[in-house]
Parts: structure tokens; sequence; C-alpha cells
């Protein structure tokens, strides 16, 4: 009678760990501090979160009576994206503004997190590092793997996804 058999779990040795651990905890390192001289060099004063975003509400909404964003709303944004390397214009919005459900759609994970720092009508430059952007692959088209990217969005609506089909 045969025993059914465990799949075999890849072996890594201890060396290889170590090494790339060490190799990204560098890359990362240096991400940082690329994001930090870009942010100087531009004299912006920025918020930085926990998880690494960085973003600077340049315009502010002309009412505080807008609440915040907030997960399974869709935000409607007219956007720029940059790659922070060389400022290179990736993709933009042409003022025909462009929707996503919060936390559900297929967009960058940092872009999640950093629209719910905004309200209706408020501007924003806001740094995405790689990790929180489209990490190691790139996104095939115009952002290439492991690049920090600058968007420059407005909040110009806040609705749901029922208004949104309607449309």
């Amino acid at each position: 009678e045969k025993k059914p058999t465990q799949p075999k779990e890849m072996v890594i040795d201890k060396q290889m760990k170590e090494d790339l651990l060490e190799t990204n905890k560098e890359w990362f390192i240096q991400e940082q501090s690329d994001i930090d001289n870009y942010v100087i060099r531009h004299k912006w004063e920025m918020i930085k979160t926990g998880t690494g975003i960085r973003y600077a509400i340049y315009q502010k909404a002309d009412t505080l009576n807008n609440s915040l964003a907030i997960p399974g709303q869709v935000a409607v944004v007219n956007f720029e994206v940059r790659l922070l390397e060389n400022d290179s214009l990736c993709y933009e919005s042409h003022d025909n503004s462009q929707w996503f459900l919060i936390e559900m759609d297929n967009v960058e994970n940092g872009l999640h997190e950093a629209i719910q720092y905004l309200r209706v009508g408020d501007k924003a430059k806001i740094i995405l590092p790689s990790y929180l952007a489209h990490g190691l692959t790139g996104d095939s088209d115009k952002i290439p793997p492991m690049a920090s990217v600058l968007y420059d969005i407005e909040l110009v609506e806040i609705t749901t996804k029922d208004e949104m089909r309607k449309r």
C-alpha cells in the first residue's frame, strides 16, 4: 500500500536568506533616502505615513464639511503620475476623471491608503514608494520595476458604486 507523500519544501540555505534580507534592507533604505532627497530638492513639506507614503495637500477643499473618503466608497479623481527618478510623465487623466472603489479595485495599494487623507475638492502631491506602487514588476507599460511614483491628484467626488453604475 502506497502512502501519500508530502510535497517537498523548497530549501533555502541560511546564507541565502541573510543575503536576500540584507539586499532588500539596503534597497529599502536607498529608496527612502531617494524619496527624502526628492522632497527636499522640491522644498515640499510633506506628511509621512507609517507605511512610507508622503503627501501634501496643496489646495484644500472650499468647505471643511466634506468628510474624508472611506473604504467601500468610489473615489472620482483627476491625476498625473510621474516617475520620481526622472519626473517623466507616465499617465494623466486629462481632466477626464477616473474612478476606483477604495480598497477594492485594482489600483496601487498606496493610492487606496492615500486617497483616504483627502476631502472632495482637495488637490495633493502623493509619493508612493515602489512597494506601495507597482512593486517588483512595474506595470509592464510605462512604470518600470521598483519605481517610486508621484501622483498629482484631485479628489473630484466621492460617491457609491450604485451611483456610478447609473451614469
